[in-house]
């Protein structure tokens, strides 16, 4: 491109440049400065960038495999199996009936629930004797019933003897096991909340007896294992069956509340005929 004759920003005469692009007065820029020019793609293959990588899986973990440490971890021994599904269950009760797997089987969560009732009535019926043994400070202030039921104790101290009593206790935790997940069942197919069969209900009250081992707490032992058992046993009904909290508490209570009734008057008719 020509310079021009007169500078266009201060309109002065331009001398002689020699060469330059810029005004000697104002130093404005008098021509465009040249455009690099654009080198031509060299022949040859072009090259793709390469695909992002995908992060890698997690490694299975304690924490995010799926199913039960007691039936599907065969490479540990039974004490961590042991250990680990009774830390699960009490410690964190929703984790672990989200990871339980659905089985048709019931004998693995049976023979479970089994060691910790069977453990737990052992401590309670040495607790219980202990107790019953001696007469309390206010024996004269308790009620008839009970007056009468501390007398035929001690009369016939056989009737509490744990050694007396350990060939029924098996088939009683046995039945107790099986009668109270079958309550649960029918009571949800009742109310339509059943989304898992008998199984899956079994094996939630099965492993919630893991608070069976709380028996061994002298007097409040018993307590413990009740409330600990029913609030571990309601979440997994919640968890399994896909229901609300409040229809998995309602759906145990009615058939509980029906047998402690029936339970009490048999008691109750069993302590009067004896006395």
């Amino acid at each position: 491109m020509t310079v021009p004759e007169f500078c266009p920003a201060c309109e002065k005469k331009l001398p002689a440049l020699d060469g330059s692009n810029f005004c000697p007065y104002c130093g404005y820029m008098l021509t465009p400065a040249p455009q690099a020019e654009q080198q031509p793609e060299a022949d040859g293959p072009r090259h793709e960038p390469a695909a992002p990588t995908p992060p890698d899986e997690p490694e299975p973990s304690e924490e995010n495999s799926p199913g039960v440490p007691w039936e599907d971890r065969p490479e540990l021994t039974i004490l961590e199996r042991l250990t680990q599904t009774w830390s699960g269950v009490l410690l964190n009760p929703v984790r672990f009936y989200q990871h339980m797997t659905r089985k048709d089987t019931i004998w693995p969560a049976l023979l479970y629930g089994f060691i910790f009732r069977m453990g737990g009535w052992i401590f309670s019926a040495f607790w219980a004797r202990s107790q019953f043994e001696e007469m309390p400070e206010d024996y004269d202030q308790l009620p008839e019933i009970f007056q009468q039921l501390y007398r035929y104790l001690a009369e016939n101290p056989d009737a509490i003897d744990p050694t007396k009593q350990i060939v029924l206790a098996p088939l009683f935790i046995v039945f107790l096991m099986l009668i109270i997940p079958a309550l649960f069942q029918v009571s949800l197919m009742m109310f339509g909340w059943a989304k898992e069969n008998f199984s899956t209900t079994f094996r939630i009250t099965a492993y919630a007896d893991s608070a069976a081992i709380f028996q061994a707490i002298p007097v409040i032992g018993g307590m413990v294992h009740m409330f600990w058992w029913f609030a571990v046993s309601a979440i997994g009904l919640r968890e399994k069956h896909s229901i609300s909290t409040a229809q998995a508490i309602l759906a145990m209570l009615l058939p509980l509340l029906a047998c402690c009734g029936v339970l009490l008057a048999f008691l109750s008719f069993i302590i009067i005929a004896a006395v």
